[in-house]
């Protein structure tokens, strides 16, 4: 049975069984937690790092405690710290709950700024550290680089302090903004993952399908219109396996389409660049417009630019109660891959 899902693969026996490809990165990531290093991993979108975390959280918790943290869900230091604190099991208790409401009643509060939540939440994470035990290692996959830097930057003396080792992963694009100084001295081991050879594409599809299951030579033909990109790779395969397109009429199509990109804005590209990574989004999107650092007439103006050559697709999002529905951009694989 053909299995094309884009989903990275996860922390379980069957899935980590088909990381194909990232040998080299896998040992090093191995052999940093293992001496109790900070690692950043980067990398370009669908190029693997999500995969690889996961790998590396199911080969690692025989030996040490593995917290797991997806990062995309906050957009602020205090919340990704108090996020953390909730997977690592340090919720405030009921008890606790009580106790400081009740506390509250009988002295001024002032509202908390942002300063003092993370300083708040950085306290709640601390625990005593047994003589010999292993340091828990947080994962964490897809941080904002703002977030990164307040958080691995300005506050690294003080998590330094805490017992717990980090592997964190971000973007090749948010780099500079994970490793500015002096974050750059939090991180003791960095791990590039660069684009896959054609031979790895057709293996790691292999790994996925079954090879009994995948036409090598025409997976050799969808590997080229990758560039390296695993998560571009499996989108041709799915229009090819899946949808019955040929492969020269898919790679004709490719080239059809990096044409009219090339006649868009820069703009326009990097958006088209965001929305093949990770899926559809509108101008009004929040996520989208910080990781890009836009205004919404600037994304508007964008998708619009992408819209007119052909090179996305345009629905209303279906929502409940007053208000216009949004237009919900996705790129038109009809136009290529």
């Amino acid at each position: 049975m053909l299995e094309l899902s884009g989903r990275p693969l996860l922390a379980t026996k069957r899935d980590t069984s088909r990381l194909v490809g990232r040998a080299a990165e896998a040992k090093r990531l191995i052999e940093a937690v293992s001496r109790g290093y900070n690692v950043a991993v980067f990398g370009r979108r669908g190029t693997g790092k999500s995969s690889l975390l996961h790998w590396g959280e199911f080969q690692l918790r025989e030996q040490r405690r593995i917290v797991f943290v997806d990062a995309s869900l906050v957009s602020d230091a205090a919340g990704f710290l108090q996020l953390v604190r909730y997977r690592l099991g340090l919720a405030p208790t009921t008890a606790e709950d009580v106790r400081d409401t009740f506390s509250a009643l009988f002295r001024p509060q002032r509202p908390r700024d942002e300063l003092s939540e993370v300083l708040f939440s950085l306290e709640a994470l601390e625990q005593p550290l047994e003589a010999d035990a292993p340091w828990t290692t947080v994962i964490v996959d897809d941080l904002d680089a703002l977030v990164a830097h307040t958080v691995f930057g300005r506050l690294r003396n003080e998590l330094w302090a805490l017992p717990y080792r980090w592997v964190v992963a971000g973007d090749e694009e948010a780099r500079s903004g994970f490793l500015t100084p002096p974050a750059d001295s939090f991180f003791d081991v960095v791990i590039e993952l660069g684009p896959m050879s054609e031979d790895e594409l057709v293996a790691a599809l292999a790994a996925r399908a079954g090879a009994e299951a995948v036409d090598v030579d025409l997976a050799r033909e969808l590997a080229e219109l990758a560039d390296g990109n695993p998560r571009r790779f499996l989108a041709a395969a799915r229009e090819a396996f899946l949808g019955g397109a040929d492969a020269r009429e898919l790679k004709a199509a490719r080239i059809e389409q990096l044409a009219r990109l090339k006649e868009l804005s820069e703009s326009a590209r990097n958006l088209f660049a965001d929305l093949e990574a990770r899926g559809q989004a509108s101008a009004a999107d929040e996520e989208l417009l910080k990781r890009l650092g836009w205004s919404r007439q600037r994304a508007r103006r964008a998708f619009d630019e992408l819209e007119e050559a052909g090179l996305v697709v345009a629905q209303a999002e279906v929502r409940q109660g007053p208000g216009r529905p949004r237009k919900v951009y996705s790129v038109d694989f009809a136009a290529g891959v």
